[in-house]
């Protein structure tokens, strides 16, 4: 997974997720701000297309730090990317 110090949330592909975490149920993006409707877009102002997000208990953390847990909401990218990619906005 990458760390992206400029993304605002974490994102993988469709099939990284269909194969990491095939039991885990996709939820539609509206079920974060039901009140207005939830837009992607990358840096460059281009939309981000994706089929919603899962949620999923993350641990972080090196042998000399030690770890720790945290709650993400995945955005499930319908575009390909070269790696999973952890928003930095996670660890403000």
């Amino acid at each position: 997974m990458l760390l992206d110090s400029g993304a605002q949330v974490t994102m993988v592909e469709r099939a990284w997720r269909d194969k990491a975490l095939p039991n885990v149920r996709i939820q539609p993006l509206k079920s974060l701000l039901s009140e207005q409707p939830l837009e992607i877009s990358a840096a460059k102002g281009t939309d981000v297309p994706s089929d919603g997000r899962v949620d999923i208990e993350l641990q972080v953390g090196s042998e000399n730090y030690g770890h720790v847990n945290i709650q993400v909401p995945l955005l499930i990218s319908r575009n390909s990317l070269s790696c999973p990619l952890l928003g930095q906005d996670f660890f403000k």
